[in-house]
């Protein structure tokens, strides 16, 4: 499995997961850092219903989808 470093940014109404390889390639408009995972992005994609419905919940927000980069 690969280690991706994992980055949350706002799109309107959009929850954007940036998974790259370097902390560097993170995108500047980064509005959460989840750290250095070790998963794939398959296993984000799959799961991309409970990123929604905790990060929702964890920071009171209302995002209505998600969208994995």
């Amino acid at each position: 499995m690969k280690k991706y470093h994992i980055g949350f940014r706002k799109d309107g109404k959009t929850l954007v997961v940036q998974a790259v390889t370097t902390k560097d390639e993170l995108s500047c408009e980064i509005w959460k850092y989840w750290g250095e995972r070790e998963i794939t992005k398959k296993e984000l994609i799959q799961t991309k219903a409970e990123i929604l419905a905790c990060t929702n919940a964890l920071y009171h927000k209302s995002f209505d989808r998600v969208m994995i980069q």
